[in-house]
């Protein structure tokens, strides 16, 4: 693949990416579906089951960063297990293992966790408990659909792009 069309495609999932969270806000929904629509991967059932995952599954903070199991459940979508070898495993656990700890270590790298408020910590200073209607208000007025998450969720769909562009075989994906 080209280079110059690898990198439009990693530039629209973040533009989709940011532009999802900022519209419609669920950073793994967003996400998720950021990478669906820029690899024209479309599962309903997959974008379903994303819903609950957004602000560290359940809005509750202390589990993964909506962006990261996002951008994790969509390379799961292109190669993970399916239920045909649910029982006897299958050679893409492996790899697909792998490919996620690239992910990780993009998180890493930039926000020192992939935990939701490690995120928040890092870029707002602060973190949030979302249940709670004056602190969602308060992430509101911080930012947190305009400029904050919107980033988040954008780098997380194009770190996903780049890493599935960089691994063609493996995702079994034809540009």
């Amino acid at each position: 693949m080209q280079e110059e069309s690898k990198n439009k495609l990693i530039k629209k999932a973040f533009e989709l990416g940011k532009n999802y969270e900022t519209l419609y806000r669920g950073c793994s929904q967003c996400t998720l579906g950021a990478l669906q629509d820029t690899f024209d991967k479309k599962q309903d059932p997959v974008f379903k089951a994303s819903t609950g995952l957004s602000g560290g599954i359940g809005l509750m903070g202390s589990s993964a960063c909506g962006s990261y199991s996002g951008g994790a459940l969509f390379m799961s979508q292109l190669v993970g297990r399916d239920r045909e070898h649910f029982t006897t495993g299958s050679s893409s656990q492996s790899g697909i293992f792998d490919m996620i700890k690239l992910l990780h270590q993009k998180f890493i790298a930039e926000y020192n966790t992939v935990l939701c408020h490690g995120v928040q910590n890092k870029i707002f200073g602060c973190s949030f408990d979302l249940h709670n209607k004056d602190e969602r208000e308060n992430f509101d007025e911080m930012g947190a659909h305009r400029d904050k998450c919107p980033y988040v969720v954008g780098k997380g769909a194009a770190w996903t792009a780049e890493i599935i562009l960089d691994y063609p075989k493996i995702f079994k994906i034809e540009i």
